[in-house]
């Protein structure tokens, strides 16, 4: 037997310890913040998802594994 993913139905940010983040969050300049994410299918089952982040690289930079940082932010 094979059990496929089902489609992409939505995802979920996730803080560092697992646990999705809640409506809006501000992130001050200086700070390191590492963000994974987890995919779900209609019926809410879990999928496994890669995702490719983007920021405003005036205000912060993201890497490959999820590492947000405002270390260099030239807001002001």
């Amino acid at each position: 037997m094979t059990v496929f993913n089902g489609a992409l139905d939505h995802i979920t940010i996730l803080d560092r310890f697992g646990i999705p983040f809640e409506g809006t969050q501000l992130v001050k300049e200086g700070k390191l913040i590492q963000l994974d994410a987890i995919g779900f299918d209609a019926f809410d089952n879990q999928i496994l998802v890669s995702p490719t982040w983007n920021t405003d690289d005036s205000t912060s930079f993201v890497d490959s594994t999820g590492l947000l940082s405002t270390l260099d932010a030239q807001a002001g």
